[in-house]
């Protein structure tokens, strides 16, 4: 009968295909530290876990019972014991992870903390134990998964990207994962993401710690920056420039864009990939970028991420055009000078208007519904 052992995340054991979640007692955590030592282990390591202060007979005959009682639960299958030793031979995802990791052929993705959660009352040695083997195993974990930063190569890059990302949403204040983070987001085109990324560990880290970011970091930062604005630079430059008798001179007043649409409820799951090639196709693509696909999907709100994402790199900033209550094409640009918040009069002039008011600008402007 086989069993399955899941020690990284939230604990459990699987036999023939059933997976359980036993409680957290003695019983579960012998189990547990048996399939994480992986072979014979003493009866005296259990002793000293579980009944250190004990009068030695007391706490031989406490594990005796430990073992019978566990012999009689539907988890321990295969369990084993001596005279000095017991052992539990059992597949786990750690001992998994371990053979993968040293091969190079193991998802990086973060998979949760040795026996996340697992509290055991009344042994302060098995806490104490665990305690050491969870920061060992983020050790173990982080060691590996820079290291796959470093050595990625281009069509590898997203995937590690991802697991960076798994590992931060757990510890956002490792700043050496936050560096390979904005290296690997800024190699990808993705300057916008690598500067959000950054201003939310700066600010995490001024909250908790109140420090500012290692100098390597900050240097890192302005060379994305200086990318990113070369990049917009770049991008005006090679628009086509329009005869000064149809715009009039350059406009370069201030503009008063309506604010971005509120953020709606909950995390932006699922579509990361999509948001990370909208991103690439604004940086490196035309002008012009659209966003097709059938009502319901989510447009808008893709749509508005990555302005969001933008606006930390243009130096004009994003406007938002609304354009769900515009029923004629004539009133789409009406539309744009009202979002610009340009004055204008009715009648063709309106797109010279809105001509000049952009005129030397770097923006992104969003035309949400323009169909």
């Amino acid at each position: 009968m086989s069993v399955e052992v899941r020690l990284l995340g939230k604990p459990r054991i699987t036999v023939a295909g059933l997976a359980s979640k036993p409680p957290a007692d003695r019983r579960s955590a012998t189990l547990y530290y048996l399939a994480y030592s992986g072979g014979w282990v003493p009866r005296e390591d259990l002793l000293y876990l579980f009944w250190p202060d004990a009068p030695e007979e007391l706490a031989r005959t406490s594990l005796r019972q430990l073992i019978y009682q566990l012999r009689s639960t539907p988890f321990a299958v295969g369990l084993a014991a001596d005279r000095t030793r017991l052992k539990w031979e059992v597949r786990s995802d750690l001992h998994d992870w371990r053979d993968g990791a040293s091969s190079h052929s193991i998802d990086l993705g973060w998979p949760g903390d040795l026996l996340d959660g697992f509290r055991l009352s009344g042994a302060p040695e098995f806490d104490s134990w665990l305690d050491l083997e969870r920061q060992a195993w983020r050790n173990q974990y982080r060691t590996r998964l820079l290291e796959a930063a470093t050595a990625s190569g281009t069509d590898a890059g997203r995937r590690v990207a991802a697991w960076l990302d798994s590992w931060l949403a757990y510890e956002p204040l490792d700043e050496d994962a936050v560096q390979a983070s904005l290296q690997l987001a800024a190699r990808d085109g993705r300057s916008a993401a690598a500067l959000t990324r950054y201003a939310k560990f700066e600010a995490l880290l001024k909250e908790e710690y109140g420090v500012e970011p290692d100098p390597a970091t900050v240097a890192l930062v302005g060379r994305i920056r200086s990318r990113a604005s070369a990049w917009s630079e770049s991008t005006v430059d090679s628009t086509p420039a329009t005869s000064a008798g149809d715009v009039g001179p350059p406009q370069r007043g201030t503009l008063r864009p309506r604010p971005l649409p509120r953020a709606t409820n909950g995390s932006f799951v699922g579509r990361i990939a999509e948001l990370n090639r909208l991103e690439r196709e604004l940086a490196t693509g035309g002008n012009v970028v659209t966003i097709l696909g059938p009502g319901g999907m989510g447009k808008t709100r893709l749509a508005r991420q990555a302005a969001e994402l933008m606006g930390q790199v243009l130096p004009d900033g994003v406007v938002w055009v609304p354009l769900a209550q515009v029923r004629e094409a004539m009133a789409v640009a009406p539309a744009v000078a009202d979002a610009l918040g340009i004055e204008w009069v009715s009648g063709p002039g309106v797109v010279d208007s809105v001509a000049r008011a952009l005129q030397g600008k770097r923006l992104l402007i969003v035309l949400d519904n323009l169909e």
